[in-house]
């Protein structure tokens, strides 16, 4: 596939300005998607670049070519579009945090307020004398204007609609995998909880009354739009790498707390059973030290599961109150097991906040440096699947105009950017590194060069067969010619040893017997004489050849 990426990316070099291009062809990516000869099943909008993604090839995704197709495609319509969903989410969020808000101080509080006043009449009327209690009528039941604003709630649902189909859109195009993603039950969430405080909210200004369930409603809406512009934040690069962050440390929290839950259970049931209640001390000192005993003082707030299990997830995330509730009843003899409650008591404190947290921030510091470190592979996916899921929306003779008009690009190294293709670019971007090809054609040269490499690697691989099999003919030649020279060399020894006569052959048998000092003087002063003397007689014979030596 790479090689089929290269051939689709050409160049033209030129010394003079602005006549050096590369151009892009894209017609490899989406093949004739509207034909009717090819099948149904390839004739979805980016299947080659879906099934890069699918496939985890970052390689392939980060080619220069795909690279390119993926920013023609945010320049001509991505951009817009998201920008056009982002924009109707904002909406969505003032519109609903208005009416929201509007609706809590004009209808809820007067509300609350007069539910407060009319339950303190009923069960203690003396209380209504007191000054606190007439300033509390007073703002009860002042007659003041309910919120109604019919072109907020118009407003909010056409934002509304335009979510739903970009959640329908995703869904037709992931499949049954969007329903495995817990993200994206958040927008699902988001649309029942909104569509049933506006019918609610509607319901309420048509009878004049606050129902039960309008206001909770608006207080789960409100914090699913407002969380779900997290995950908007994906295809914008500026953005979108602190969301791929922070869900992906949310992800490893959910999957931390199902395992932790056990120690939390535990914790629960023990603390529940030992901190049921305190008791008064049969210590004469106590009740000196304490004149004014009060009933009250020996609850604990670990009586009952429900109240233990909150009071252990408060002191799991910090908030212990050591004092008030270990270690002063501990000193004034309040528990009923001593030893063994401050014994779970340390031994919840070095499991649930030291051991967690440490793992927790080890976890997510794991996390964002792999993130960080594939941030431009995981934004080429998201990109992907965000074309895919705009394009099954568009009309088929309008994506069939698009992919004409991006069947191929050029770009000029030396030309400057408009502003649209530098916004295009910074959204996409952001901070992280660009691996699109801009035009450095020096880096193109040399991906050229690895093509060819590529092209002829299996005759490099026949000639380096071929050369290793000469350099063993070569070494088994040189063993045969050090052998031929090693026998020569014995054969003009055993000459020369022959042409020495008989007196080197009678020195030399001699030399085996131990002679003394004198003896071997002897010898070598002999062998230097007759050296002397077979020189002399072939200086006689050859008198020309020792004078042009010399000479």
């Amino acid at each position: 596939m790479t090689k089929c990426l290269d051939r689709c990316l050409k160049k033209r070099n030129s010394n003079q300005p602005g006549y050096s291009y590369i151009s892009y062809d894209f017609s490899i990516l989406h093949p004739l998607e509207h034909s009717e000869k090819v099948p149904a099943r390839y004739r979805e909008p980016m299947r080659a670049m879906k099934l890069m993604a699918s496939l985890r090839r970052s390689d392939l995704l980060a080619h220069p070519v795909c690279t390119a197709f993926l920013e023609r495609k945010w320049v001509t319509y991505g951009m817009y579009c998201s920008g056009f969903i982002m924009a109707s989410n904002l909406i969505c969020v003032a519109l609903l945090s208005y009416v929201m808000m509007s609706a809590v101080e004009s209808n809820l509080r007067p509300y609350l307020l007069r539910k407060s006043y009319r339950n303190v009449e009923l069960n203690s009327p003396l209380y209504l004398n007191q000054t606190d209690f007439e300033d509390l009528q007073k703002r009860a039941f002042t007659d003041a204007e309910r919120f109604e604003s019919d072109a907020s709630l118009g407003i909010l649902g056409l934002s509304l609609a335009v979510m739903f189909l970009k959640e329908l859109a995703e869904q037709r195009s992931q499949g049954y995998r969007y329903f495995l993603r817990w993200m994206n039950y958040t927008g699902i969430l988001l649309f029942m909880s909104c569509g049933g405080f506006m019918y609610c909210f509607c319901q309420d200004n048509w009878l004049k009354e606050i129902g039960p369930y309008t206001y909770q409603l608006g207080a789960v809406a409100i914090f699913l739009a407002w969380f779900n512009l997290l995950r908007l934040c994906r295809p914008f690069g500026t953005f979108g790498i602190y969301s791929f962050m922070f869900f992906c440390t949310l992800n490893t929290f959910i999957r931390v707390s199902l395992f932790f839950f056990l120690l939390t259970a535990a914790f629960t049931a023990t603390f529940s059973t030992l901190f049921q209640s305190y008791i008064f001390p049969n210590i004469t000192a106590f009740y000196q030290r304490n004149p004014d005993l009060n009933a009250d003082k020996i609850k604990t707030p670990f009586a009952g599961v429900t109240n233990s299990a909150l009071r252990i997830g408060a002191m799991t995330v910090g908030d212990l109150e050591a004092n008030n509730d270990f270690i002063y009843p501990l000193m004034d003899g309040m528990l009923e097991y001593p030893l063994l409650s401050f014994l779970f008591y340390a031994i919840f404190l070095m499991l649930m906040p030291i051991l967690l947290h440490n793992l927790l921030t080890g976890l997510a510091i794991g996390d964002l440096a792999t993130i960080q470190a594939n941030a431009a592979s995981l934004r080429l996916e998201m990109q992907v699947y965000l074309h895919e899921s705009l394009e099954k929306l568009f009309p088929s003779r309008y994506l069939q105009k698009l992919q004409e008009q991006s069947k191929s690009h050029r770009v000029y190294p030396g030309a400057r950017l408009d502003f649209r293709t530098w916004l295009a670019r910074w959204l996409q971007s952001g901070g992280i590194r660009q691996p699109i090809f801009t035009g450095n054609l020096g880096d193109l040269d040399d991906r050229e060069g690895l093509s060819r490499t590529s092209e002829t690697q299996e005759s490099l691989k026949k000639l380096n067969k071929r050369l290793k099999q000469q350099d063993v003919d070569l070494s088994e030649l040189k063993t045969m010619v050090l052998q031929l020279l090693s026998r020569s060399d014995q054969a003009s020894a055993v000459a020369d040893d022959n042409d020495e006569g008989s007196a080197f052959a009678a020195s030399s048998v001699k030399e085996s017997v131990p002679r003394r000092p004198s003896e071997r003087i002897r010898e070598k002063r002999k062998a230097k004489a007759r050296l002397l003397r077979n020189r002399r007689r072939f200086a006689n014979q050859n008198p020309l050849s020792m004078s042009s030596r010399y000479d």
